[in-house]
């Protein structure tokens, strides 16, 4: 009696993955063919590698994380993951306006457009047993507006400190299937594996690495093994952003003119 419903059992898990493959190639037949009846697409720069910041600017920004009391700049913290906004405002102009022209100067390569508002944020990321990394997991920054992000790091970064990861490559169908949702814990990540490339990861053996990309991309920090991490990134916004999000008011963002 048990041998018929062990085989019910796996024809029905066989009929799912036929089933799951059947609809990837239907979907991927569909889009390759939406592809090629287009004659001109603009294809975005999804990431954008710099020099990197001179090793006595690294520190200098480190340390000038130390001297700042969290009681009198707006910041948030979360297990393993402090954040400071605002932090143009604490360090020279020189630094950050470079910082910002990078990052619109990007934005307007891939977009045609510059942003209307930026600052930054100083990020430190550490261990915790508890800890999910920078940004709190698997994520992609928003669904519906252009996002975008330039990262430098403030030491060196490798495999157990925290390094970003994106995936560069998103399957088309994955982006499609699931174009509306921002968060995606581990194991979601792994059942849909076969739907997305290996993400690409950001390590640098020396203090300063920096890049631009774009954050609609699924993309994390990754949870630190050991060490810390220091980073600084841009923030940059098309349209009035929600300012509040950062215990800020719009007013206090820089505006580009």
């Amino acid at each position: 009696a048990v041998a018929p419903a062990t085989n019910i059992l796996s024809r029905s898990i066989c009929l799912r993955g036929l089933s799951r493959l059947l609809l990837v190639y239907i979907l991927s037949s569909y889009f390759y063919s939406l592809a090629s009846t287009v004659p001109k697409i603009i294809k975005m720069e999804k990431f954008k590698l710099y020099p990197n910041l001179n090793k006595t600017v690294c520190s200098k920004l480190v340390d000038s994380y130390h001297h700042i009391t969290t009681e009198k700049c707006p910041s948030t913290s979360s297990i393993g993951d402090s954040r400071i906004f605002g932090y143009e405002r604490f360090i020279d102009k020189q630094i950050s306006t470079y910082l910002f022209d990078l990052d619109s100067n990007y934005i307007f390569s891939s977009i045609d457009k510059r942003p209307k508002y930026q600052t930054l944020m100083f990020n430190h990321t550490y261990y915790d047993d508890f800890a999910k990394g920078s940004g709190e997991g698997w994520h992609r920054d928003s669904s519906f507006m252009k996002q975008f992000k330039t990262i430098f790091y403030l030491v060196s970064v490798d495999l157990n400190n925290g390094p970003f990861k994106c995936f560069i490559n998103n399957n088309i169908i994955f982006d499609f299937i699931f174009k509306y949702k921002r968060r995606f814990s581990d194991d979601f990540i792994k059942n849909y594996k076969f739907l997305i490339s290996d993400p690409k990861t950001f390590i640098s053996d020396t203090p300063g690495c920096g890049f631009s990309i774009n954050t609609n991309l699924v993309h994390r920090g990754s949870p630190v093994i050991s060490g810390e991490r220091y980073a600084i990134t841009v923030y940059s916004y098309l349209t009035d952003p929600d300012a509040a999000i950062y215990k800020l008011s719009t007013a206090d963002l820089k505006i580009k003119s």
